[in-house]
């Protein structure tokens, strides 16, 4: 069977927080979290039928940790 998951395009609300730490000689630690609220449409399509329709939320937090220096 040919099988095809197509995930439409979507537009989300995304909220960022973060902050620079001062380390030494202009190097600085950054901590940030990223918290995205997405939603969209799946389907599931079958030797060219569409076998389902799911609504689907992917509503992810992402933390990141980075190390910088300013020039």
């Amino acid at each position: 069977a040919d099988a095809d998951l197509d995930l439409s395009n979507s537009w989300g609300l995304a909220a960022e927080l973060g902050v620079d730490v001062a380390l030494s000689d202009g190097w600085f630690l950054n901590l940030s979290a990223w918290k995205m609220d997405l939603d969209t449409e799946a389907r599931l399509t079958v030797n060219g039928t569409t076998v389902d329709k799911v609504d689907v939320e992917i509503d992810p937090l992402v933390w990141m940790v980075g190390v910088g220096r300013a020039f």
